[in-house]
């Protein structure tokens, strides 16, 4: 009987002083489009951003995770940063549109009046970024070897220099083998991967930002040396231009596995085992550095000026047109020829 006195004693002393306290406001909102997607980024340190919001897109604002120990009847927006309440709401959505690009402070004050003594209050303000329009990320990384074995060969793949011009890159996406299907899709920027079997592999990168755009990148890596799988080459012509004006020294790597480092005084040219289909080629010269592919059926030239690393079109290596329709030519020839020999035998 004690104990239930007790507790009764303490349920009134609440019902008395609850009435006293504060009412405990906790003010939230988010951003949605008009599809009710939320609309924000992330950035490395974990900081919430709400944008990228585009010039005349009409976004929802939305304070309905507001709470309180009373009910909240009034919401004060301020859109723009300035003090000054844009629009005074009894309930929790409101729609905005902003005109001009830049990055605002908006603040929400959501508001109990029934709290005792006269009312209570709480704000939040989170930054919004607002674009004319959004750009895409740029998807790069580069391959090094990590590990090799008789049976297995692992590369590190990084993608640390990929970027987002307005904003930041919310998904690593990767196809190792070329096949067209996603092998990894998350946040992390660096990953191995390990191959079991001799052959040319085109490994491709895709980036996605939080705005929902993407881009993409490939590089090449070949595998040999190892007891499985075969390798299918051709022999590739690579030339090498130097138009620096004196001797130059260069380091050529191709598809990430045969480095050649040269001594260049006009012109050189490699002749190496290349896949018949795509190909990496990366330069370095003096702290440049250039990364290009190229199909092994073709010859490219590289050229390197004291100011850049390029190529040049490049030359099939198969016959040429001319060279077929003259053979075609020849042919004709030689049957008219037989043809008038049969008319006079």
């Amino acid at each position: 009987m004690k104990k239930i006195a007790a507790l009764a004693i303490a349920l009134i002393g609440v019902m008395i002083f609850l009435p006293l306290v504060d009412a405990r406001v906790d003010a939230k909102f988010v951003i949605r489009d008009e599809y009710g997607n939320q609309i924000y980024f992330r950035t490395p340190e974990g900081k919430i951003i709400y944008g990228n919001i585009l010039v005349g897109q009409k976004i929802i604002f939305d304070a309905r995770d507001s709470n309180s120990m009373y009910p909240i009847d009034r919401y004060h927006w301020d859109f723009d940063g300035d003090g000054n309440w844009d629009k005074v709401t009894k309930g929790p959505i409101v729609y905005y549109t902003y005109e001009k690009p830049g990055v605002y402070n908006v603040t929400l004050m959501a508001v109990a009046t029934a709290a005792p003594p006269r009312g209570d209050a709480d704000t939040v303000t989170h930054t919004v970024v607002v674009v004319g329009n959004v750009i895409p990320p740029v998807a790069r990384f580069s391959v090094s070897l990590y590990s090799k074995n008789e049976t297995a060969v692992t590369y590190l793949f990084n993608a640390s220099q990929s970027y987002d011009k307005d904003g930041y890159i919310r998904y690593y996406i990767w196809d190792f083998n070329g096949d067209g299907k996603f092998d990894d899709t998350g946040t992390n920027k660096q990953i191995m991967w390990t191959y079991k079997e001799n052959g040319y592999y085109v490994v491709t990168l895709h980036v996605t930002d939080y705005d929902k755009q993407s881009n993409k990148t490939i590089r090449v890596i070949k595998v040999a040396g190892l007891p499985n799988g075969s390798l299918n080459e051709i022999e590739g012509k690579i030339k090498i231009k130097n138009k620096c004006g004196g001797t130059i020294n260069v380091t050529i790597i191709l598809n990430n596995y045969e480095e050649h480092n040269l001594t260049i005084e006009k012109e050189q040219v490699i002749n190496a085992s290349v896949n018949p289909s795509l190909n990496e080629i990366d330069v370095y010269f003096e702290g440049k550095e250039a990364t290009f592919i190229f199909n092994g059926s073709k010859d490219i030239t590289v050229v390197i000026t004291p100011e850049k690393i390029y190529t040049v079109l490049s030359t099939n290596r198969t016959p040429g047109f001319g060279f077929i329709c003259l053979i075609a030519i020849m042919i004709i020839l030689l049957l008219r020829k037989l043809k008038n020999e049969k008319k006079h035998a």
